[in-house]
């Protein structure tokens, strides 16, 4: 019996070292995912990869140029996409490890342009195109689109409006880590000349029960970008740039979500400061800054501005895209057509993936959390 029992033990533990050497189970956590097209091909995929760069797999085609993080669920377990067939769209999921595919929801009137997974993996929030009009200015005809926010809900596959506004585009929804807010840029426009008046980061509750209760954190006459929430949930970091002087007036500001009160982390009138990514402590922020898009670096700043770390001088644009390791021990980023991490202190440089020859673009390395 004694042999029977010590058999069985070691045939389950090859069952089970099998099974985990296939893949069962699999999540993309602490994997490299990011978004690239072959040199032969004119579309782009979502690859995920290992740490060290190995095993470079393609995921699915990426519709739209969005970070990794907007198709990936929290949990590393699931994608999601946009399939369409002979007129018709719909968004999909898809599992990371089988790759078999589950409807979620039919897309009749709505685009989806930008995503954000809700940190419990249960909801997905979009920037949704849901219209547009047409008419005839200086002599052209000018074409408009409307944005609006929508959250879907994963099991029940229904859509659900957060916003419903004419004069204004909502965009770049994003969940706070906490998932009880969601921030999002909008875009007001004069409704006759359709010119922009103002670009605002906006605030309202996650379950959208309020939709009058918007705050307003940021106003600006235009150049708003895509809004970073710190890891604790109770502030935001932006770009923020003068459309009229170029990306060369770029500066990272902090705003804080309760009080509103905001900071210029950069204050560099002719240098581009931009892509802010937050350490998983939320004590260190890396960016991109330079004065042209030819020389500008890696970095990293604490949060009253000061640089703590000079990572990388970067050669061609876009570039950059850091992303911070789970342990906050590394960074991953791009330069021309190749993939690299670095320590934080600007230490250990490797290359994780030499595009030359394979990939025609590689753009938005993340580093998917735990």
């Amino acid at each position: 019996m004694k042999k029977l029992v010590t058999l069985f033990t070691v045939i389950l533990i090859f069952v089970l070292l099998l099974l985990s050497s296939i893949g069962c189970g699999t999540t993309l956590t602490g994997k490299i995912a990011f978004v690239g097209s072959y040199e032969d091909a004119p579309d782009y995929s979502v690859f995920v990869m290992n740490a060290d760069g190995s095993n470079q797999i393609e995921l699915a085609p990426a519709h739209f140029i969005l970070f990794p993080h907007q198709y990936l669920s929290p949990d590393g377990t699931r994608f999601v996409n946009i399939e369409s067939s002979q007129g018709t769209h719909w968004l999909c999921l898809i599992d990371a490890d089988s790759g078999n595919q589950q409807k979620l929801a039919d897309l009749p009137e709505l685009s989806p342009m930008t995503m954000s997974w809700a940190p419990d993996g249960k909801k997905i929030i979009m920037g949704c195109i849901v219209g547009a009009e047409a008419k005839e200015m200086n002599g052209e005809i000018q074409e408009r689109y409307y944005q609006d926010i929508y959250a879907l809900d994963v099991e029940a596959g229904e859509f659900k409006r957060l916003t419903d506004t004419l004069s204004t585009q909502e965009f770049y929804p994003q969940y706070s880590p906490d998932g009880s807010k969601i921030a999002y840029v909008a875009s007001n426009h004069d409704p006759d000349t359709w010119e922009v008046t103002s670009v605002c980061i906006c605030v309202i509750d996650a379950d959208g029960t309020d939709q009058n209760k918007v705050i307003i954190l940021v106003e600006e006459p235009n150049g708003l970008v895509i809004p970073y929430w710190s890891p604790d949930s109770k502030r935001i970091a932006y770009t923020w740039y003068d459309e009229e002087a170029g990306r060369n007036s770029a500066d990272i500001f902090l705003v804080d979500v309760e009080s509103a009160s905001r900071a210029n982390l950069t204050n560099t009138p002719i240098i581009g400061d931009f892509d802010p990514s937050w350490s998983p402590d939320g004590s260190r922020i890396a960016f991109c800054s330079g004065i042209t898009r030819d020389v500008y670096h890696l970095r990293v700043m604490d949060l009253n501005g000061k640089i703590v770390s000079e990572l990388y001088d970067l050669t061609d644009y876009p570039a950059g895209f850091p992303s911070w390791s789970p342990d906050g021990s590394k960074i991953v980023f791009t330069d021309r057509h190749d993939i690299y991490t670095i320590d934080a202190d600007g230490s250990n440089l490797k290359t994780l993936v030499k595009g030359e020859g394979t990939y025609r673009d590689i753009l938005y390395p993340i580093w998917l959390s735990q």
